[in-house]
Order: structure tokens, then C-alpha cells, then sequence
């Protein structure tokens, strides 16, 4: 049988938390190996969020002579034929909706 004490945990049958599995992880320093960290590099924003422009009547143009000439859904080739300066495919996408859902097309 298991001495209480620092560090050990009660067995009453349940199974471990999420917080004494991982403080049995701990090495000998008593740090996190990189697998049990908390806050993981895979949790953290990979890059600022862009900021919010408004589509100018050139870029409204470039879209609508997009899809005309490449169809609905090929934002990509869309994007690559046309200078949209810092616009993503969903960017297209959303503004294309948008312009069919207020008629503008």
C-alpha cells in the first residue's frame, strides 16, 4: 500500500484526473515535458488576425469579371488572375454571397 504523503494521490477507484496524470509525468525537476504542457505551441495563433478593409469598387469589379469568366467557386484562380492586395479565397467567397444576397451582381 501506497504511503500518503507529498505528491501521492487516494485510490478510491475512480480514474485519474487530467491533473494527476500529468503530475506523474513530471520529471525529476519537476517540470512539464513539452507533451504535457498546458498552453501547447498548437493552441497559440499562428498569425494576427487581419485587419478588416472594405472591398473597393475595382475589387468589386475584379470579382464579378472573375466569376464570369472562371465560374462560382474557383476563388483561387480567381484571386491569382486579378491584383486583390491581401484578400484570401474566403474573402472572395464571403464578398461574392454578399453581392448576390443584395443583388448586386
Amino acid at each position: 500500500m501506497e504511503e500518503e504523503g507529498e505528491g501521492s494521490v487516494e485510490n478510491d477507484g475512480s480514474p485519474p484526473t487530467e491533473y494527476e496524470v500529468a503530475s506523474t509525468r513530471r520529471s525529476s525537476d519537476n517540470s512539464l515535458s513539452s507533451n504535457d504542457s498546458i498552453l501547447n505551441e498548437a493552441n497559440l495563433p499562428t498569425s494576427k488576425p487581419r485587419k478588416r478593409r472594405k472591398f473597393s469598387h475595382q475589387e468589386e469589379e475584379w470579382l464579378r469579371e472573375g466569376v464570369r469568366r472562371f465560374g462560382v467557386g474557383k476563388w483561387k484562380r480567381i484571386r491569382n488572375a486579378y491584383r486583390f492586395n491581401e484578400r484570401t479565397t474566403v474573402n472572395l467567397k464571403d464578398k461574392w454571397r454578399n453581392l448576390v444576397k443584395s443583388g448586386l451582381t
